[in-house]
């Protein structure tokens, strides 16, 4: 999930006095305003929990009020905060609440989780792993994501015929845009406004396939290492005609296309949080790899119980039962909590849909239209030298 503080408020509390809310945005949707402090008693409960060691550092307290900049500093630090912090799925979270929340027209898809075509190796050996690459190579294959020419395709139908899984998955990792994930066709504004433009993420870039004249298809590629930073911001457009105004998704990523060179690239396209997070996932996946990590292996510690205390903005507190085991370490909830949560999100969805985009804007997007922008900095960025010119 993409994580954001885009910017703050001044609220005031029960006793007149004022305070600082910073707006915590999900997936580029406004999520909850809180305080400090309720971010500040998060981090003591992690510290007493996991440790400083592992936790990422954490804004300290002041003890005179803030100057602008020093508050502007500290939405930095908190929104930097809050997006290195990982952790497994909540149980509250499971894609099947998100299903029913939705409209029938969506539906749930199993991907694989990593990008380097290497680690099938790994698990290849597992027969349930096995199935799910070889569904889900077959499919890719269908869909056109993975680039064949027709005597290629004929010897993958042959192999799917005879059920030569391993054999199907040995020829098809060889083929371009292998592992990729391609989406819905979208408008870019490289290398001219307005252009439409079919993208695929995978094999640690970004490609870009642009259609030209002649049935021919001009290709591209970012490369995630050249990409300095990222965000994702919304954009409300005006249909005159309808007289209706209409909410645009926007992915822009500021790319260093040479030395001294940085531009930024901007998508318009409703799938731009996926986008997103497929780019966090190989920007992790490179980092890890860097640091001679593997896959993380689950932990083998059993259920255990144990209480977190939530503070509210007004300074109280009650306690919220955890249940963590190696498979979930989530929050359990009973069937009533459970129920509460399925209608409140689909209230969410049906009520809010994307006002709650609108909180407090900060920043414009580039069609001119308020919208808050947040930042996600690369960390496997890597400037141009001599060499590579």
């Amino acid at each position: 999930m993409h994580f954001s503080i885009p910017d703050t408020q001044e609220l005031k509390d029960n006793h007149g006095g004022t305070y600082v809310g910073y707006n915590i945005h999900i997936n580029g949707a406004y999520h909850c305003t809180v305080r400090y402090r309720q971010l500040h008693s998060f981090n003591e409960q992690l510290k007493r929990e996991y440790g400083s060691t592992y936790l990422p550092h954490f804004p300290p307290k002041k003890l005179l009020p803030l100057s602008p900049p020093q508050l502007e500093e500290r939405r930095v630090l908190l929104e930097k905060y809050i997006q290195m912090l990982e952790r497994r799925l909540q149980n509250f979270e499971a894609p099947f609440l998100s299903q029913k929340a939705a409209d029938s027209s969506h539906c749930i898809v199993i991907r694989k989780s990593y990008w380097d075509p290497g680690y099938d190796e790994d698990i290849l050996s597992n027969k349930i792993a096995l199935n799910l690459l070889y569904v889900q190579a077959m499919s890719d294959v269908e869909q056109g994501w993975v680039i064949a020419n027709k005597q290629t395709k004929r010897q993958l139908a042959t192999l799917q015929s005879k059920g030569s899984k391993q054999e199907y998955l040995q020829l098809v990792r060889t083929l371009r845009h292998y592992g990729y994930i391609q989406f819905e066709p979208c408008i870019c504004n490289y290398p001219e406004p307005n252009t439409q433009v079919v993208i695929s993420i995978g094999g640690k870039e970004i490609n870009f396939r642009i259609p030209a004249s002649n049935n021919q298809v001009k290709e591209g590629s970012f490369r995630i290492t050249r990409i300095r930073c990222w965000r994702i911001i919304t954009s409300n457009t005006n249909n005159q005609e309808e007289n209706s105004s209409q909410h645009l998704l926007e992915l822009s990523f500021e790319y260093l296309l040479s030395k001294d060179k940085l531009q930024w690239i901007t998508v318009k396209s409703d799938q731009a949080v996926l986008m997103s997070v497929c780019l966090q996932g190989m920007v992790e996946e490179l980092l890890s790899k860097r640091n001679g990590l593997k896959f993380k292996k689950q932990s083998e510690q059993g259920s255990r119980h144990c209480s977190w205390s939530y503070m509210k903005r007004d300074g109280s507190s009650y306690e919220i039962s955890v249940s963590r085991s190696s498979s979930s370490e989530g929050i359990v909830d009973n069937e009533e909590d459970y129920s509460r949560r399925l209608n409140k999100s689909r209230d969410h969805v049906r009520k809010e849909k994307f006002s709650s985009y609108f909180v407090k804007p900060s920043g414009r997007s580039s069609s001119g239209s308020l919208s808050p922008e947040s930042l996600m900095e690369n960390d496997v960025f890597e400037g141009i030298g001599d060499d590579d010119l």
